[in-house]
């Protein structure tokens, strides 16, 4: 019982703490919220509190939402005003013409022939509704009625198509393409250019279109697509990599009805023209840097041609390889010793010098001539100079070992006396 009581009292003073600490936060926030500051405006000052904030803000807004939605209703009637460049009765509303928004059937015609992205909005019978640049209003039986009309693609132009007077150039309409832009889809044609005087002609080819900002979807270049298009959907995906190909494209068919046009993207076509794009973006990057870091670099490049000589040099050093060549000669020279070698072949051949002699058997007094005639035989050991007779020499042993055996028998009848 006495540890039940000791427990109950603790409690006791721990509610006891809150509730003061409770009570002094409550002080405080009351003090803090009727703090009144001398030159504030009437509304409570929100740099206390953010939960003040929001609620400070909401309130404005519920307080101006009325006025809001009476804006909006009043927006969506067409006034009868009249052409913001003429005195005729106002038709057409073109919010990027502003502030000159406003326009007549004529002036309409005259000026979006040329500002074909635009989006317009027709004001017949009061309500407006966004019609395509292909549409124009004109007036039939006393009322304004939509036909349709051809628009060009904006396009760079020759600066000098020919020589002739331009009041002799004529504008026509060439293929069908396609446009895909920020603002949706566009159903437009080329523009052709033809002088009556010398018959030259003009219509934008591939670099044409890429210099007024376009991308080609194809080959055949039957759809572009703005390169604002392309950065923007990188640059979506760098914010949120969440972002499917699949989505942004949908994002962009809304918005071509929302302005009164239709027509479909497809996004297999728009995967490989962005990356076309982009794989181009950074090859031309790359060459940027590739040619102008040589130029610069083009003297240092240049010296190691210059050493082209210094690399010819082991070419001139040829005689000193051939050096080794002439060592050959001296290589060589022990074949020219070979006759000190063959000395004792000599003297073979001395001894040998009788097998020319066999008719002097029968005169054995010119013998002394016999032995000299070793000494007639040296050309005979020059040869092995080209070692290959040397080797025949070898060859033609056999009858000088005969020849010997004759040369003993001689001896032998000369030292008997007969």
């Amino acid at each position: 019982m006495t540890q039940l009581a000791e427990k109950t009292a603790i409690v006791a003073e721990k509610r006891q703490v809150c509730r003061c600490e409770n009570s002094e936060m409550q002080k405080l926030q009351d003090i803090l919220t009727s703090a009144d500051v001398q030159g504030t405006s009437k509304y409570p000052s929100t740099s206390t509190s953010w939960c003040l904030r929001q609620s400070v803000a909401q309130d404005e807004w519920r307080k101006a939402r009325s006025y809001h939605i009476n804006c909006l209703l009043s927006c969506n009637v067409a006034p009868e005003n009249n052409c913001s460049r003429c005195t005729s009765p106002a038709i057409i509303r073109c919010r990027d013409c502003m502030p000159q928004e406003w326009l007549c059937m004529d002036c309409d015609i005259h000026i979006h022939k040329k500002l074909t992205l635009h989006n317009r909005e027709s004001c017949i019978e009061g309500i407006y509704k966004p019609i395509e640049p292909t549409v124009c209003c004109v007036k039939e039986d006393g009322k304004y009625t939509l036909v349709n009309q051809v628009c060009l693609l904006p396009t760079v132009r020759p600066v000098q198509l020919c020589t002739c007077d331009p009041s002799n150039f004529t504008e026509s309409t060439g293929r069908v393409i396609v446009l895909v832009c920020i603002n949706g889809r566009y159903d437009l044609h080329l523009p052709n250019l033809l002088c009556r005087l010398c018959l030259a002609h003009w219509t934008p080819d591939m670099s044409d279109l890429i210099s007024s900002g376009y991308w080609p979807a194809s080959v055949n270049a039957d759809t572009l697509f703005s390169v604002d298009v392309f950065s923007t959907f990188e640059e979506m995906r760098t914010v949120a990599p969440g972002l499917s190909r699949q989505g942004f494209l949908r994002m962009l068919e809304r918005r071509t009805c929302l302005f009164g046009r239709a027509g479909k993207i497809h996004g297999d076509v728009f995967q490989r023209s962005f990356m076309e794009y982009t794989f181009c973006q950074y090859a031309q990057a790359d060459e940027g840097l590739a040619v102008d870091a040589p130029a610069d670099e083009e003297p240092a490049v240049d010296t190691p041609a210059d050493e082209g000589p210094a690399v010819d040099a082991p070419a001139d050093e040829e005689p000193a390889v051939d050096a080794p060549a002439d060592e050959g000669l001296a290589v060589d020279a022990p074949a020219d010793e070979e006759p000190a070698v063959d000395a004792p072949a000599d003297e073979g051949l001395a001894v040998d010098a009788p097998v020319d002699e066999e008719p002097a058997v029968d005169a054995p007094a010119d013998e002394g001539p016999a032995v000299d005639a070793p000494v007639d035989e040296e050309p005979a050991v020059d040869t092995p100079a080209d070692e290959g007779p040397t080797v025949d020499a070898q060859a033609d042993e056999g009858p000088a070992s005969s020849s010997l055996k004759s040369c003993t028998f001689l001896r032998m009848l000369t030292e008997a006396g007969v």
